[in-house]
């Protein structure tokens, strides 16, 4: 099992990592340059878990918008957006409706 095996074997991680991904992201268009885009910036389980956790993070925001509006998933993937810094939450209900738990 040399790099040859390295390489298979990490191409098959990421068309498992793709297809969670895809699934989640909040627009499916352009599958292909998004999988190209995807298989150049994710190379690691790390580096997966970090993009799913801020498409998740994000994904609220997303739907938010108008369709037009929405990255495709490679804009996206280039534009490294994973490294946003996250969107603050909708307004919450006042805190004085949520009494503190007991230290």
């Amino acid at each position: 099992a040399g790099l040859r095996g390295t390489s298979q074997d990490l191409a098959a991680k990421q068309e498992a990592w793709f297809s969670q991904w895809w699934a989640a992201y909040w627009l499916r268009k352009a599958k292909k340059a998004a999988f190209d885009a995807f298989r150049k910036h994710v190379r690691t389980e790390a580096q997966f878990q970090r993009v799913m956790a801020a498409t998740l993070a994000q994904k609220a925001e997303m739907e938010r918008r108008q369709p037009e509006h929405r990255p495709h998933g490679a804009s996206w993937l280039n534009g490294r957006r994973w490294e946003d810094e996250a969107a603050p939450p909708p307004p919450a209900a006042a805190q004085d409706d949520y009494p503190e738990l007991p230290a």
